[in-house]
């Protein structure tokens, strides 16, 4: 809310006192509450603070001056200074829904990082219902109060019953609308988003975005939206982007800690969290102690307990792989039935058919997950793998190239190009990737695929040389 808002409320809600002492041989007021404002639109936070303050010296529980200072010390990152000022201003004026509406919505801020689960959480959630309900029944149309009232009901797990209203209302609130803030296209996605409608939930991040390229709230969302389709790469490009205020944005910490642990860094996942106490942060705590199990039995023995539970089900998809791929399957399929939004587990359940050897059905399931997430290596290099292992050279090596293209799984994208062009009769193009291969690999990793491609290459050279 711009600070000039201030001046036009205070000449029409100025108490008698300082009313009058305006048009006589006091202070003016109005030009005193002026200059801070001015100030204050400079970003010399400090400094109207220090001008608002004095308005109240003469104007004692003057709301507007009360209702600004809130507002500087929360451009100043002060939290607890703010609160006390918006509340002033609110106890000033009970009727006003500026100060309502920014208190609610600071109580919101303070609500999401507040210890899981304990009495204070609790407190400080109904009391920013309160304020935020005060406000809409003053102001039924107060876009920033229906924001944060939305934001604290999906925070706080409100059932598909309490926020499908509320959705309705956002819907009403900005379809159709001009000069819509961001924050409510944000919020608006989450919700759609907790209420399976992807496709709605990802337009309106779209809208936010072009509203606010930088808004932190929708690059967040978008980075999750990110990890659920699997693509580790564009999440972390996100995070880099935003991750300057992680130690203050619980969501910011929860998403960071989420990208450390799609690129295998669990430990530094963990300490990310460390910082934040909310009952998400704790879930996703377990979830990541259950991503570094190695422990079967006791994974099978918690599953007993809570049977779809995601987390669980996809541990034991992945551990049990190699040695019991039959079983594997199994748990991936449950895993991805638990958790429909996350690729990963439908990812998994191809690396598990191709295990199994049951390679026809990894290639049907695989092309389906290209056609949503045509960028994820991962895909592609499982369905490249069911294709060679069919004998299917044309397709594997479509796949095998789009990695190379892409810069993805080198050098042994270079191998696998190479072969199924051996095997496709490409004898020039064979010799030109596997010399890369050779350029590139790893002599003690690569060991195995060295010596098979020394022994090859004089006889495709020779294939070359002979077919041209």
């Amino acid at each position: 809310m711009k600070a000039r808002l201030g001046i036009f409320l205070l000449m029409i809600a100025v108490s008698g006192s300082a009313l009058n002492a305006q048009t006589g041989d006091g202070p003016d007021i109005a030009g005193m509450f002026r200059a801070a404002q001015d100030v204050h639109e400079k970003g010399e936070y400090e400094k109207a603070i220090e001008l608002y303050k004095k308005v109240l010296e003469e104007a004692p529980g003057l709301p507007e001056a009360e209702y600004q200072i809130g507002s500087a010390y929360l451009s100043l990152k002060k939290p607890h200074e703010a609160e006390d000022a918006f509340r002033s201003a609110v106890n000033s004026r009970p009727d006003w829904s500026l100060p309502l509406t920014a208190l609610g919505d600071l109580l919101v801020r303070k609500y999401k990082s507040a210890s899981a689960g304990g009495s204070d959480a609790q407190a400080i959630e109904a009391e920013a219902e309160e304020l935020l309900n005060r406000a809409i029944k003053l102001d039924a149309d107060n876009i920033p109060a229906w924001v944060a009232l939305a934001d604290l009901r999906v925070t706080s797990g409100a059932s598909a019953e309490t926020t499908r209203p509320l959705l309705a209302k956002l819907r009403e609130l900005s379809d159709g609308k001009a000069n819509i803030p961001a924050s409510l296209w944000v919020i608006r996605s989450m919700i759609e988003r907790s209420l399976n409608d992807a496709a709605a939930a990802k337009e309106s991040l779209k809208r936010a975005l072009s509203i606010a390229p930088n808004d932190r709230g929708a690059l967040i969302l978008l980075g999750e939206s990110e990890l659920r389709s699997g693509d580790v790469n564009a999440a972390g490009e996100i995070l880099r982007r935003v991750e300057a205020d992680a130690a203050s944005d619980p969501a910011l910490v929860l998403f960071k800690a989420r990208v450390l642990s799609a690129q295998g860094k669990p430990e530094e996942a963990v300490k990310t969290l460390a910082a934040v106490k909310t009952s998400e942060a704790q879930k996703l705590l377990d979830s990541l102690r259950l991503a570094s199990s190695e422990d079967a039995p006791d994974l099978e023995r918690r599953l007993k307990d809570d049977p779809k539970n995601a987390a669980i089900l996809g541990r034991l998809c992945v551990i049990n792989r190699i040695s019991a791929p039959e079983k594997a399957l199994e748990y991936c399929r449950r895993a991805s039935e638990a958790d429909p939004e996350n690729i990963a587990h439908a990812i998994g359940y191809s690396g598990a058919l191709i295990q199994a050897k049951q390679y026809p059905q990894a290639v049907v399931l695989a092309k389906k997950l290209v056609e949503f997430a045509p960028d994820n290596a991962t895909i592609r290099t499982n369905l490249a793998l069911a294709y060679f292992e069919l004998k299917a050279y044309a397709p594997a090596r479509e796949q095998y190239q789009w990695l190379v293209d892409h810069k993805q799984g080198l050098p042994v994208a270079y191998y696998f190009v190479a072969i199924t062009q051996d095997h496709l009769g490409d004898y020039r193009n064979a010799v030109a990737n596997y010399q890369l291969f050779l350029r590139n690999a790893d002599p003690a990793k690569h060991k195995l695929q060295i010596d098979q491609v020394t022994l090859r290459l004089p006889a495709v050279e020779k294939l070359a040389r002979e077919k041209k």
